[in-house]
């Protein structure tokens, strides 16, 4: 995917997060090429690259760790299957993580 609009990627971070309605502090206007926002209780920092790449922001100190790379994936996923749709193209089928491969319909 190529670069993506601020509200491009807050569509496809409200749509992959369960407990959307606990996504605050969303900042679209600080930081040119990334979207930042407060999700329960943790401050992350999306690209607006198209590669969905995430940090956990910790004071002045952007951070990869387990909850930034689960939430990448949890991204990508989200709007390829958003891409998928739109397109009327086959969907992306499995669960992540379940160490098969993913099935087309």
């Amino acid at each position: 995917m190529g670069k993506m609009t601020k509200d491009e990627v807050v569509e496809v971070i409200i749509r992959a997060l369960p407990y959307a309605g606990q996504i605050n502090k969303l900042d679209t206007t600080g930081d040119d090429s990334a979207v930042r926002f407060t999700w329960r209780g943790t401050e992350f920092r999306v690209s607006t690259s198209g590669t969905f790449s995430t940090e956990t922001v910790e004071g002045p100190m952007l951070v990869g760790g387990n909850m930034s790379i689960l939430l990448e994936a949890l991204l990508v996923r989200t709007a390829l299957s958003m891409y998928a749709e739109a397109r009327d193209l086959p969907q992306v089928k499995g669960e992540i993580g379940s160490g098969q491969p993913s099935k087309r319909k």
